[in-house]
């Protein structure tokens, strides 16, 4: 009898390997969450390492860190997978002639290939993120991810606009000409002003175009979370507390 009772008694890889199965199953692969945690290192901190010496590279850097967990997310997807690695590759390359040559048509050319690079990204996470299954910690990380790259997007597109129409944003601090990376910092501030819908008013919007895109930005930001981040909170609870009562 005690030998039934020990063959009856699961071992403790089958334990543990339940246990990695839940942990799998709340956080998924862990692609989103990789792409937020580069984003926010990007975010918070861009603003330390600016004004440094060798701050344009440490910030060159990051964006790169976060060009490869955008493909990262877009692994289980080939043909976007592809096309976000070559995108990716393209982006690297006219930044890094930006920084050498510091001409205006390729600030424009890097801050565009990288503006529709985000925009593939947000719009592969967004469908991955709808898709029916469990709503997963990963699943909204990746809600949260597209709510930044929408943020960072719009800046890279006001960056465009500026460098197109100089004067299109009033109460721009000064900075050299040639300093296009400090320029989309600067109008990342005001792109997530508008997007939370902070609207701080030390820069503003001042030609028609971009008064448009910031009046755009900021109803995308209060949809978004209204609509989707709220409703994706919400499954998660009620998934876990239906595994709870199981």
């Amino acid at each position: 009898m005690p030998k039934t009772k020990d063959l009856a008694r699961p071992k403790w890889p089958v334990v543990m390997g339940r246990h990695i199965e839940n942990i799998l199953g709340v956080f998924g692969h862990g692609r989103h969450l990789a792409l937020l945690i580069s984003l926010l290192l990007l975010f918070l901190l861009s603003p330390f390492v600016a004004a440094a010496r060798y701050g344009t590279v440490v910030i060159n850097t990051a964006g790169v860190i976060v060009l490869l967990s955008g493909i990262y997310a877009m692994s289980e997807q080939r043909r976007l997978f592809v096309v976000t690695l070559i995108g990716s590759a393209v982006a690297v390359t006219t930044n890094l002639l930006v920084v050498v040559f510091q001409i205006e048509w390729m600030a424009i050319a890097w801050q565009g290939f990288t503006l529709l690079l985000l925009g593939l990204f947000s719009v592969a996470i967004l469908e991955d993120v709808l898709r029916r299954g469990q709503i997963s910690v990963d699943k909204i990380c990746g809600a949260i991810c597209v709510y930044l790259l929408i943020g960072f997007a719009w800046a890279l597109g006001y960056g465009i606009i500026e460098l197109i129409n100089p004067g299109s944003f009033s109460g721009l601090p000064e900075i050299e000409a040639n300093d296009h990376v400090g320029r989309v910092m600067q109008l990342r501030y005001f792109s997530f002003a508008t997007l939370t819908t902070l609207g701080y008013g030390d820069i503003l919007p001042r030609s028609p175009v971009a008064r448009t895109l910031a009046t755009l930005e900021a109803m995308t930001g209060q949809i978004y979370l209204t609509v989707l981040i709220a409703r994706l909170v919400g499954l998660h609870i009620v998934h876990s507390t239906s595994r709870a009562g199981d």
